[in-house]
């Protein structure tokens, strides 16, 4: 299912499982970023990048890390224009987690994700990471970006 409204999916959530696990995703047109966080610990993790195969075997193997996680609530990050428009890869995420919500019973919102793939950048390359690296890790990075917003934005210490 998904809420488009913050406060009623964390209270979704929270109906269901106490302390609760969430996981943001930065979903690109190659890779996906990963990062979790559990609501009794104010710690955001990156977990993991994958490789885009696939919309098919994309929605498979991200279905199995929700529920092999044990995730209650999944943040999809929202990529929209600098003018806080909608553009073509903001309907690409949407449609992306309308798909893979069909497939999951994972309460699902969107986070407006502006300039998180650019801050994971500027931080990753401050801890003089080389280029390769920086793009091996770069989307779990923005994951945490986007699961601490969300998180500070709706007061989840």
């Amino acid at each position: 299912m998904i809420f488009e409204n913050h406060n009623i999916f964390l209270a979704e959530i929270t109906k269901m499982q106490q302390p609760y696990k969430l996981m943001a995703m930065d979903v690109g047109t190659k890779k996906i970023g990963a990062a979790v966080r559990t609501s009794n610990i104010d710690v955001v993790t990156p977990y993991r990048t994958w490789y885009r195969q696939t919309l098919k075997k994309d929605l498979a193997v991200l279905q199995q890390a929700l529920e092999v996680e044990g995730v209650h609530g999944l943040i999809l990050g929202l990529p929209l224009a600098q003018s806080g428009e909608a553009n073509i890869q903001t309907k690409y995420v949407i449609e992306f987690g309308k798909a893979l919500s069909g497939r999951t019973t994972v309460p699902l919102t969107f986070y407006d994700e502006r300039y998180t793939t650019g801050l994971a950048n500027t931080l990753l390359k401050s801890a003089n990471l080389r280029r390769k690296k920086r793009n091996e890790v770069d989307d779990k990075f923005s994951a945490c970006i986007i699961l601490e917003g969300f998180a500070k934005l709706n007061g989840i210490t």
